[in-house]
């Protein structure tokens, strides 16, 4: 690379291979030529920041950030490597997620509990909580009722005058545990408490935590 100069940006135009950024010291300026293509117009580098420079097909072009300081004093030149990222296959991988995710109706619920089942050990029921739900009340195509059907709760709001909480929720394929990475300098698992396991941990070679299914990353 070109002291003083770092691309951050190539346009896809530009297509896959190596291309040619060439500084000119008498000038202090700036060409690029694409994979395949030729040099574009010069472009002088008057400042620090940053700079768009072209190749001869002006849809071909690159950016650079440009230190004015750290240029060199002879003339240079470097060549761009440009790599297919594989932007088609990420673009098919999460529109095939969301379709998953989205292409059966999802049901809402809400129910009302005796206030007595608002703790489980030592934490309160919350909203994003993810509970299994057992109930003959609902139903789907084929079956009467529903047998540890995963939900997360969208609302929890105690009345203490009845004793009761008033529960909402919607239903989730999330069928594993998912969490956020721990932060830096949370224990192992073993020494965490309830809240602390909210985040993701690293599991065995069996992606078990404390004997218990490890934790999966969306």
């Amino acid at each position: 690379m070109i002291e003083g100069i770092k691309v951050y940006h190539v346009s896809m135009a530009n297509g896959v291979g190596a291309g040619a950024l060439s500084f000119d010291s008498a000038s202090m300026s700036l060409t690029w030529a694409s994979p395949s293509g030729s040099p574009g117009e010069a472009v002088r580098l008057t400042r620090d920041g940053r700079y768009q420079v072209f190749d001869a097909d002006a849809n071909r072009f690159v950016r650079v950030l440009v230190d004015t300081t750290g240029l060199p004093a002879a003339n240079a030149s470097t060549a761009v490597g440009i790599t297919d990222m594989g932007g088609v296959i990420h673009a098919s991988t999460l529109a095939e997620k969301l379709l998953n995710r989205y292409r059966d109706p999802v049901a809402t619920m809400s129910f009302d509990v005796d206030i007595n089942c608002m703790a489980s050990g030592t934490s309160f029921m919350k909203p994003t909580d993810i509970k299994d739900l057992t109930t003959d009340e609902a139903c789907g195509k084929g079956i009467s009722g529903w047998v540890k059907n995963r939900i997360m709760l969208t609302s929890v709001r105690p009345d203490f005058a009845s004793g009761t909480v008033s529960v909402e929720g919607v239903e989730t394929k999330m069928s594993r545990r998912y969490g956020f990475i721990a932060p830096v300098g949370l224990g192992d698992y073993g020494g965490a408490s309830s809240a602390q396991r909210a985040y993701a941990f690293i599991g065995d070679g069996s992606n078990l935590t404390g004997g218990a299914d490890g934790y999966h990353i969306w």
